[in-house]
């Protein structure tokens, strides 16, 4: 569990996209310098402590917290059966696949073109469209919900033309 918590820690540093305050910093950067950072530019610059951080984090933690099993022979044996009890990828999945593929390249890419956050609300409404999810699993999920609604407090820009359309809508859901 501990390796897991540890290494969740440093990938969400490696992507920008990977955890909502790297998005929030980008944001606090942009209004207060006017500089932009793309997905690439943040990649490459978190590239050499995020290495140094992979190759470190795992060692020190098997120091510091020594696994008490040490080799799982079984292990590969009851990945198989429960990969094949799985079975092959079902229609979803795959729908689900191609949007997560198509979110990355437009986060990597097409920075110029969208926004990243345009991209992550424009992938949830087509999981909506193609019936991956429901609207049922969008509203029970708090944890979104938490980051969402606290997102415009900790915004420090200011209300633009739009806000007051946005609230009245917000107050007739």
């Amino acid at each position: 569990m501990w390796m897991g918590i540890v290494a969740d820690c440093v990938t969400s540093a490696i992507f920008l996209t990977a955890m909502a305050p790297n998005l929030l910093l980008i944001g606090l950067m942009k209004s207060a310098s006017h500089a932009t950072l793309s997905w690439g530019d943040w990649f490459l610059g978190m590239l050499p402590l995020s290495i140094l951080l992979v190759l470190l984090v795992p060692w020190l933690a098997y120091v510091l917290y020594p696994p008490v099993l040490k080799s799982g022979d079984q292990v590969p044996r009851w990945a198989e059966t429960e990969l094949q009890a799985m079975g092959p990828l079902c229609s979803r999945e795959k729908r689900m696949l191609g949007l997560m593929v198509g979110a990355l390249v437009l986060w990597i890419f097409g920075g110029d073109y969208i926004d990243a956050a345009m991209v992550g609300y424009s992938v949830v409404a087509l999981m909506l469209l193609l019936r991956i999810i429901s609207w049922d699993d969008i509203v029970s999920n708090k944890a979104a919900w938490n980051v969402s609604s606290g997102w415009p407090r900790l915004s420090p820009s200011p209300p633009d033309s739009t806000t007051p359309v946005l609230l009245a809508g917000l107050a007739n859901c």
